[in-house]
């Protein structure tokens, strides 16, 4: 039977952003500063030396209508959730509450899940309340 897991991933973007508003643009000494911090950001957070060169697209230069920014982009992979969630286990848990269950919203509600899961309306005996048994 199929089962699934679901993850998270973080995607971090660090900018640097230059002022090169028209006619002039930007100071390339300006420039340099926010390319050497940048860079020296990207190296921490990877875990490189001084010595070993970037990939050339490390870090990624983007003009705006008034500024330069200069930016890389990390993405960190959370934990996996507790566990895979078998869909047996679901159809299991819906064919429970579509059985079991005296509240007539619930066996619905189990009728309806167990249709989600198998892709059509199951052929199931239509949900009917039961009333507790009462004694004399």
């Amino acid at each position: 039977m199929p089962s699934f897991s679901s993850q998270t991933i973080t995607s971090t973007c660090h900018e640097w952003t230059v002022p090169a508003s028209a006619p002039w643009g930007a100071a390339a000494a300006d420039i340099g500063k926010a390319w050497t911090a940048a860079e020296r950001a990207y190296r921490a957070e990877h875990g490189l030396d001084p010595e070993t060169p970037l990939a050339d697209n490390a870090l990624a230069f983007r003009p705006t209508d008034d500024h330069i920014v200069i930016s890389f982009t990390i993405e960190s992979l959370s934990e996996p959730t507790a566990a895979a969630h078998s869909l047996d286990r679901v159809r299991q848990l819906a064919d429970l509450w579509f059985r079991e269950a005296r509240d007539p919203a619930f066996r619905e509600a189990g009728r309806r899940i167990f249709g989600v899961i198998e892709g059509v309306e199951p052929n199931l005996p239509p949900a009917t309340p039961t009333t507790p048994e009462t004694t004399p």
